[in-house]
């Protein structure tokens, strides 16, 4: 029943029993125009002396904010809890998708606090969420709810897919913070993040260390604390360090390289390249020559290398 006129003052606005949004401020779908809001009705149900949402908390949180006194409400009245719940879902849906976090609550209340078995939860009330349906899914959406409130935030903002957002669901809190801290000081694309991540799990579950000790490595709070390098510098300067910690003799072999080159003394004007991951054969060499003084020097320069052998040195360390 429609209730165009229905006052606020006679909800229970503490009650979140069918509550899912998240962020509960989440108001995109009221439209104001001339001091008038303009949105789907808020519904509710007769609850003990007072009425409670169904769903649209977040408009009403909204039209509170804004010293709305009276509201356009929807009454409905069904003894069974779970048909109401999922009533406030599809009236969700027929207005705005879901995010994987509110989907991750959905679940979490079906099984906790309206004691659904997972089967059911699955096959019945999962194909309404979510396009494909899994005992895996399931289980990762719910494990969602763990993720500390600055992540979820992020997830929603970036619209980050489920394939990375359940992994930082599975790290304990003092690992997500200081996760997110680092996701948000350097600004990591999507796909940096996932390259991260997919590292990260490699060497907490191989050091059986958690991500807090790995960060806490003196040359990463050097990053933290560098106030001059531009975003791209840092990012790259922090995934330098990490490879350092997942392929330990890749460094020491880079390591090798880079100063047999530095044996040569080379002028400024010849770069000598190595093949990228040291893979294949051969060097590249950059020679800019902008006169014939340069031109000789850089000629007496090969050959002085050619006949101290330092060159061999370089070789054999590839």
């Amino acid at each position: 029943m429609l209730q165009s006129h229905f006052p606020i003052d006679n909800i229970n606005i503490n009650d979140f029993i069918y509550n899912f949004s998240y962020p509960i401020d989440n108001t995109t779908s009221i439209l104001s125009y001339n001091n008038n809001f303009y949105y789907t009705p808020i519904i509710i149900e007769k609850h003990n002396n007072s009425y409670r949402v169904i769903e649209g908390y977040s408009r009403l949180k909204f039209l509170i904010s804004k010293d709305v006194k009276h509201i356009q409400a929807v009454i409905h009245q069904d003894d069974n809890t779970l048909n109401l719940f999922i009533t406030g879902i599809i009236s969700t849906l027929n207005h705005r998708k879901l995010n994987i976090i509110e989907k991750g609550i959905i679940l979490s209340k079906l099984q906790s606090q309206f004691n659904q078995e997972k089967d059911i939860i699955i096959n019945k009330i999962l194909p309404l969420i979510q396009e494909n349906q899994s005992i895996n899914l399931f289980k990762q959406f719910i494990q969602l709810n763990n993720l500390i409130d600055d992540l979820k935030m992020f997830i929603i903002n970036h619209n980050i897919q489920l394939s990375i957002a359940h992994p930082l669901s599975e790290y304990p809190v003092s690992d997500q913070e200081i996760i997110f801290h680092w996701i948000n000081h350097l600004k990591l694309s999507v796909s940096q993040i996932k390259i991260w991540l997919d590292t990260l799990h490699f060497l907490t579950k191989k050091n059986r260390l958690n991500a807090l000790d790995l960060l806490k490595n003196t040359s990463f709070n050097d990053i933290l604390t560098n106030a001059k390098s531009n975003k791209t510098s840092l990012q790259k300067i922090f995934f330098d360090e990490w490879n350092k910690i997942r392929y330990p003799r890749y460094e020491q072999h880079s390591t090798i390289v880079h100063n047999r080159i530095k044996d040569l003394k080379l002028p400024q004007k010849i770069k000598i390249q190595p093949p990228k991951h040291f893979e294949g054969q051969g060097i590249e060499i950059n020679i800019k020559i902008s006169s014939i003084e340069d031109y000789n020097q850089i000629l007496n320069k090969l050959i002085e290398i050619k006949e101290n052998q330092t060159m061999n040195h370089l070789f054999n360390a590839l």
